[in-house]
């Protein structure tokens, strides 16, 4: 699976995840550090990568678009550093693989973790 970190998230995180054998990158790397919302979500659909932000913005345009991809992880834990960070992006990852690899929503949250599938119903 293909990530591409949003401009909110810690650099090293893409670091760490290309260091574990993951395709990944962050928007800073690839210079859209300052790119409109629906241009980075554009990249990420043509590189066929999963979102992972803290912004929630990009679940919102892909709801109210019905688009079917790109994924998205979307992290609303607050104050996380760079190894908490990657522990639960890599965990929710492994738990909701499959429904990531057809176009989905993953929201981590401070207590739980929940999936919606995409497109998402007005």
């Amino acid at each position: 699976m293909k990530l591409l970190f949003d401009q909110g998230t810690p650099q090293t995180v893409a670091a760490w995840f290309r260091s574990q054998g993951v395709d990944a990158c962050h928007t800073e790397e690839i210079g859209m550090a300052r790119s409109a919302d629906h241009a980075i979500l554009a990249r990420a659909r043509e590189d066929t990568r999963v979102l992972v932000c803290y912004d929630q913005d990009f679940p919102a345009l892909l709801a109210l678009s019905r688009a079917t991809s790109p994924s998205i992880n979307s992290v609303r834990r607050q104050g996380l550093d760079g190894p908490a960070f990657s522990a639960a992006i890599a965990e929710a990852i492994e738990t909701w693989r499959a429904a990531l690899s057809l176009g989905a929503i993953v929201v981590i949250g401070k207590n739980r973790t929940r999936c919606r599938r995409l497109p998402i119903d007005p």
